[in-house]
């Protein structure tokens, strides 16, 4: 039947009471009843209210006597078919409803899984439906019944801690939910309160002003002070909130334990206040501070920070500014120290819903119980991520009387810290300068003076830090200024200018400045080296540098530097090379200064650098190759040393014949060429003979230099040998000398002369012990490749004379003996051999270790290895670290690994720095016990050197403690050190994929509990090491407060950019854990849930159906 208009009202009302009762005896009957159903579901959709009504009526019924659930989903579909006013009348029949089985204190609905079905008639888009519903709600909750709240839990989540749409009724709901007086759910609709924006910001403000007002504690007060602090955040207007503060002052003075946390509240609300507020403010400062004396003296120097931020700028009044000037005057010269400061009371975490809340309970903690101060400069990066954040912990250390006087290292500490920190942060710099310039000013300690210049500069080249360098430039100090001046060059480029004035400018003190030329000279070589192309403004003064200082022996060092300069301007040509030679060469010719020697040969060893091909270039270089071979000849110790290193810049065949003197080429005459043709290029070569001459006549002193030089240039020979030059015809022994190369390679005549050596049995023959000790260096010297193929066997004439030279035949045979079967006999029948009580013969093949693992076999370094390791275990280590060192370079890995297995399972306690270069390959193949196996490979993870999967090795120790409980102290306390102390070990990607490891134990049909438990705690521990919050506690006991540390670690690891590819992730993973709750303890959760209310407010959450995903497990955690 179609219904009508037309009909009474009661003829409707029978006609409905027909269908119902129809209904009823089919139900009883288990007969079908969706022809009735579907007749209901049309009506309810008709456009006459009556008629709407009694459908309703009929479903009501129905529920109440048979199915409630199936007339509660027949009503909310047919709600978003409804078109026109009839909202209310189905919204009416859902409530009574869902009223109508209100027993239990706890929801059955949630938001996401099971959804609350009121939920379907919140609607932004339409106000009367909105505010029909909000009424609806006020009238439920004012109800008696208690649990009709709690019913309404995730309707008042949506609609009060939802930030996609901000509802205009609100405030009317949130008031209603407070006169009910069910604290815990005014609790968490406060937590759950998101401020993304500034309309969320006004509106969360709202509610805690109204929850002030209702109920005047200090809890509220902390919440508002909070709130404060979004709204000067937001630029919003926080007049209202301060004149609250101010008004009830006196809840603030009655609880001492809390004074500290509202003082860094409001130091935190001054550093970002708009001036037009800041009046309001100092009349709450002038309260605590100047009338009732209440504060931590190092948390008021935290408002100093931002009074002297004020002072700076001439924005307020006079009086106003009168007021700043009587707070700064108070806090540096009153008696502060004699203010009542109660000590910070416990708070639980569900009572601090606010990162800043808890952070500044946090800060009062580490400040109360860090006395004496202990700060550590800035080396690893969560501790610049917890001091970025908590920098105005580091302000009120900064402006310290008591630091600045006492305790000068911690004072310098905190000042290195804020530079640190600000060097990412450009809003920080700029708050920075006027406090810094402040304590310059105020200041009488000279080291606190200097160290503030010093540093200032890296905050950048505002205007004020520029005018206050130029200041200095006049008087005493004018090579600090000139250092000032470069430091803020290298920031800022058009400060050039500036520095080249203060370069250039005379004073009548300058006399008096003892280090103003080396600082002139030095600048100006930072100026050569990094922006030469200003080199041709600074000539003159170089020069004048240069002439004043090549005549006194007190200006050693500018005159190095000086010349430093004139190297770093030829090698960019802003300068001639030849044409400055000309003019310095006859100045340096008798120079003895260590420093101005160095750098002139620094200067002789940029020449190879220019290529040119005329005569002049060639006249100039042989006269720098002279000058080179006279300091050699002529200098002391020093002066020769720094000659030979300055050829090492040529290559061996770029010098002549013509070029060496005639001492190292005694018996070596110059070619003649027929009239009127020059020379050949060819034999002007120079033979390999003329370096044994050099070695051989050189100062004894100097043996080492030289050698390094020859060792050079054979590493330059041997790079351009071809394969030939190894090739030995099979069936054929190792030639017996290197006839095969030519004349000019210094191998084959170095080879030559210490075969001569060995068999000579002439005494005039034979030189100094020293020479050949030198010439057997060099040759065992590692090269790109072995030397080529040799008979070693002469060496067996050399082993006998002395531990020197034995040792360095050992070292050369050992180098050969991967390619010479003469030196690999050789080595090994020493090994053979060795005497077990021979501590000389022992040193030398431990000093060969590294060789000795490529050329011996197996079996006799196995022979070897048991004859030493158990009595020589102190030279052990040494040798074993070197091997490591060069493990790259260790071909024969069989020999590689005995020598280390051997060595672990011999040594009971091998150092740190051994173990963590042992190769994961190597150390995974050893049986070590399990408790020195995590001790191993923590300490490995922490530098990463050789570990190709460092994530899935710290898993694996992981997983063998979840799978058995025995060494798990040992792991904790490892696994905190290696979080704590490596640069290079991938942590995110770990925590990454440890994420994954936990999940997959979760829906293991037999996870254990304990276990899982044990990889949660250390994935908690990881976020906290992680995020460097633990230098909060002041115990730093990370494991132990794992739980207290987390939830703030967490926002603030999230907070940083850097973290952003895993930050969803670990949401998903905390939020997924709080629903498994047969397998994660309710304690775990509750620590997951409070993180995440701490970061309620990162941008991960403003994802669809993200913060609901959350806001649907608060539902569950009710249940």
């Amino acid at each position: 039947m179609e219904m009508t208009t037309k009909n009474s009202v009661l003829y409707n009302n029978n006609y409905f009471h027909k269908i119902f009762k129809k209904i009823s005896e089919k139900k009883s009957r288990n007969e079908v009843i969706t022809t009735e159903i579907d007749w209901i579901n049309s009506q309810i959709i008709n456009d006459n209210r009556n008629i709407c009504i009694n459908a309703c009526n009929v479903l009501i019924k129905f529920g109440k006597r048979h199915d409630s659930g199936f007339a509660i989903n027949t009503l909310v579909s047919s709600y978003s078919r409804i078109k026109n006013d009839n909202f209310d009348i189905i919204s009416d029949a859902v409530f009574n409803l869902l009223l109508e089985n209100v027993k239990e204190s706890a929801c059955q609905f949630g938001i996401v899984n099971k959804p609350h079905p009121a939920l379907i008639f919140i609607n932004e888009t339409n106000t009367a439906k909105m505010i029909y519903l909000s009424k609806k709600i006020e009238d439920i909750i004012s109800s008696p019944e208690r649990s009709c709240v709690n019913f309404l839990r995730p309707i008042l989540l949506m609609i009060l801690c939802n930030n996609e749409t901000i509802y205009a009724e609100s405030k009317s709901i949130w008031m209603s939910v407070m006169d009910n007086g069910n604290e815990n759910l005014i609790r968490d609709i406060i937590a759950l309160r998101r401020v993304t924006s500034p309309v969320s910001c006004m509106l969360y403000n709202s509610m805690i002003i109204s929850k002030f007002i209702k109920t005047k504690n200090i809890e509220n007060l902390l919440l508002l002070l909070s709130s404060t602090k979004y709204i000067v955040e937001s630029s919003l207007d926080p007049s209202t909130n301060i004149d609250i503060l101010v008004e009830n002052h006196d809840i603030i003075i009655s609880n001492p334990n809390c004074i500290n946390m509202i003082l860094f509240l409001i130091a935190e609300i001054l550093q970002n206040c708009s001036a037009t507020f800041i009046p309001k403010l100092l009349k709450l400062l002038n309260i605590l501070l100047i009338q009732v004396k209440v504060g931590h003296p190092m948390f008021l120097y935290m408002i100093l920070d931002g009074l002297i931020q004020i002072l700076a700028y001439p924005i307020l009044s006079g009086s106003e500014i009168a007021k700043v000037e009587e707070l700064v005057n108070y806090i540096r010269c009153g008696e502060i120290s004699k203010h009542f400061s109660g000590v910070t009371r416990k708070f639980s975490s569900s009572f601090l819903p606010d990162f800043n809340l808890v952070n500044a309970y946090d800060a009062c903690i580490f400040i109360e119980e860090n006395n004496p101060c202990k700060l550590k400069r800035i080396k690893m990066n969560y501790e610049r991520m917890y001091w970025t954040r908590n920098q105005l912990i580091l302000r009120g250390y900064l402006h310290s009387n008591k630091l600045k006087n006492e305790d000068y290292e911690n004072w310098n500490n905190a000042l290195m810290n804020l530079i640190e920190v600000s060097k990412t942060d450009d809003v920080l710099k700029s708050s920075l300068v006027m406090p810094l310039l402040f304590e310059l000013s105020q200041s009488f300690n000279p080291k606190i003076k200097v160290s503030i210049l010093q540093n200032i500069t890296d905050l950048g080249a505002s205007t004020e830090i520029f005018c206050t360098i130029k200041a200095l430039s006049a008087g005493m100090i004018r090579s600090m200024s000139i250092t000032l001046h470069l430091k803020l060059w290298k920031k800022e480029p058009r400060i050039y200018p500036f520095l080249h004035k203060c370069l250039v400018e005379k004073s009548i003190h300058d006399s008096e400045d003892f280090n103003l030329n080396i600082v002139r000279a030095d600048t100006i070589k930072q100026i050569c080296d990094l922006k030469p192309h200003h080199g041709s403004d600074l000539v003159t003064i170089i020069s004048e540098i240069l002439n004043q200082s090549l005549e006194s022996k007190t200006e050693e060092v500018a005159a190095s530097l000086a010349i430093d300069s004139i190297s770093f301007l030829c090698l960019n040509h802003i300068i001639s090379i030849t044409s400055t030679w000309k003019a310095i060469s006859l100045t340096t010719r008798y120079e003895k200064r260590p420093r101005v020697i160095k750098s002139l040969c620094n200067f002789f060893s940029t020449v190879p650098q220019f290529k040119r091909n005329n005569l002049e270039y060639e006249t100039f270089m042989k006269d720098i190759v002279s000058r080179i071979f006279y300091m050699i000849q002529r200098s002391d110790v020093h002066g020769i040393n720094c000659a030979l290193n300055a050829f090492k810049s040529w290559t061996y065949d770029t010098l002549t014949l013509d070029m060496i003197p005639d001492t190292y080429r005694e018996n070596i005459s110059l070619p003649e060429a027929p009239t009127g043709m020059e020379v050949s290029m060819l034999d002007l070569e120079v033979p390999g003979e003329c370096y044994v001459q050099l070695l051989s006549k050189i100062n004894p002193h100097c043996l080492h230099s030289v050698g390094d030089l020859i060792s050079h240039f054979i590493r330059q020979e041997i790079s351009e040998y071809r394969s030939g030059h190894y090739l030995v015809k099979e069936g054929h022994a190792e030639p017996i000398n290197y006839k095969t190369l030519p004349k000019q390679s210094i191998v084959k005549a170095l080879t030559h002369f210490v075969i001569q050596q060995a068999m000579t049995k002439k005494v005039d023959k034979l030189v100094d012990e020293t020479i050949l000790i030198e010439a057997l260096n060099i040759l065992s010297q590692k090269y790109s490749r072995p030397l080529p193929p040799l008979n070693w066997t002469f060496l067996h004439e050399l082993v006998h004379k002395g531990k020197a030279i034995r040792a360095k035949c050992m070292a050369v045979a050992s180098k050969q003996a991967i390619i010479s079967g003469t030196a690999k006999r050789l080595i090994e029948n020493f090994l053979i051999n060795i005497d077990e009580s021979s501590h000389e013969d022992i040193e030398i093949a431990l000093d060969i270790l590294v060789d000795l693992c490529n050329g011996v076999s197996n079996e006799i370094l196995k022979l070897f290895l048991d004859k030493i390791f158990t009595c020589h275990s102190d030279k052990l280590d040494e040798e074993i670290l070197k091997l490591l060192s060069h493990e790259k370079h260790v071909t024969n890995r069989e020999n590689l690994t005995m020598i280390i297995s051997t060595f672990i399972n011999r040594v009971t306690s091998p150092s740190n720095n051994i173990v963590r270069l042992i190769p994961s390959n190597i150390l995974n193949a050893i049986p070590i016990m399990s408790e020195n196996k995590i001790k191993y490979r923590c300490e490995i993870l922490k530098e990463n050197v050789n570990v190709e999967n460092s994530v899935a090795w710290l898993n694996e120790l992981l997983l063998e403690q979840y799978a058995k409980n025995e060494f798990r102290d040992i792991l904790s306390t490892s696994f905190i050190e290696l979080l704590t102390s490596t640069k290079s070990f991938p942590t995110k990607k770990w925590l990454n994929e440890f994420i994954i490891v936990i999940q997959n134990k979760m829906i293991e049909k037999d996870t254990d509990i304990e276990g899982l438990k044990y990889l949660l705690d250390m994935m908690l521990t990881a976020v906290v090491c992680m995020s460097g919050y633990f230098i909060a506690d002041a115990n730093c006991n990370i494991f132990k407060n794992r739980y207290a540390l987390f939830p703030q670690s967490l926002w603030l690891y999230c907070s940083q950019d850097k973290n952003s590819d895993i930050t969803p992730s670990l949401f998903e993973f905390f939020v997924y854990s709080m629903n498994q709750q047969s397998s994660i303890s309710k304690e775990i959760r509750s620590v997951f849930k409070s993180a995440i209310v701490l970061c309620k407010n990162h941008c991960y959450f403003k994802k669809s159906k993200a913060w609901h995903n959350f806001l649907q497990v608060s539902c569950n955690a009710m249940n």
